[in-house]
């Protein structure tokens, strides 16, 4: 009886860290060193083209635009993924279930360009690929959100 006690106290312990605390620890790690003060917006271009990874011209599709946010991080890019920045429609009540504005499976969505780094900081661009009439977004990353930022497209 006490053995039976003592494994489903355990399997509860389990359960609930799992619920409750494991998806703060993901989440967590996920951010590498970002958090809300370590990044600012210094402006957002739209523009129907943007280079590509290899300085290629990229026209966005029809009835789209490219939407390039100049970001500052007081954090060098080895220490944070610059893929895990979205654009999304408004702040969720649950993470994971932001809802993206334009299409993040398409091979043409997003495209990003280091412009400058040291060992203290960096600052990048980041293009997400959004309907031309989209008027306003929030720039996301694991949980952390900036803005709204009207786009004016």
């Amino acid at each position: 009886m006490k053995t039976t006690t003592i494994v489903a106290a355990i399997i509860v312990a389990l359960y609930l860290a799992y619920r409750f605390l494991l998806p703060y620890a993901f989440i967590s790690m996920g951010r590498g060193s970002i958090n809300a003060d370590a990044v600012s917006v210094e402006k957002i271009v739209i523009e129907k083209t943007v280079k590509d990874d290899n300085g290629k011209p990229i026209t966005a599709d029809t009835d789209n635009v490219f939407a390039t946010f100049y970001i500052n991080a007081t954090v060098p890019a080895n220490k944070f993924d610059i893929t895990e920045f979205q654009i999304v429609r408004e702040k969720a009540e649950k993470i994971g279930t932001e809802k993206n504005i334009g299409d993040p499976v398409n091979h043409n969505y997003y495209f990003w360009t280091m412009l400058d780094e040291t060992d203290k900081s960096s600052r990048f661009s980041i293009s997400f690929q959004i309907p031309k009439g989209e008027k306003r977004g929030f720039l996301f990353f694991w949980g952390i959100y900036w803005g709204p930022y009207e786009f004016g497209s």
